[in-house]
C-alpha cells in the first residue's frame, strides 16, 4: 500500500504511520456502518471496530470507562 505524507508524517515513525493509516480505514468502515444504518453514531462505531483490537479484559475496561463527551447530533 502507498501512502501519501504530508508535512506532519515527517515527524511520524513508521509504526505511528502504519497505526494512522488502520485508523482512517477503520474511520472509512465507521462511516459506512454508520450510514447503512440510521441513528448510528459513526464514532460509536469506530471504538467498537478499535475495542475489536484489544484482548477481552481491555475491552471491557474501556467499554464501561467510555463516556460521551458531546451529545449526539442525527
Amino acid at each position: 500500500m502507498s501512502l501519501v505524507t504530508t508535512p506532519v508524517d515527517d515527524n511520524l515513525t513508521n509504526e505511528q504511520r502504519e497505526w494512522v493509516v488502520e485508523s482512517e480505514a477503520l474511520w472509512r468502515e465507521a462511516h459506512a456502518i454508520a450510514a447503512a444504518n440510521p441513528g448510528m453514531d459513526a464514532g460509536d462505531v469506530y471504538h467498537s471496530l478499535r475495542c475489536l483490537e484489544l484482548p477481552p479484559s481491555q475491552r471491557l475496561a474501556r467499554g464501561l470507562n467510555r463516556v460521551r463527551r458531546h451529545p449526539h447530533i442525527g
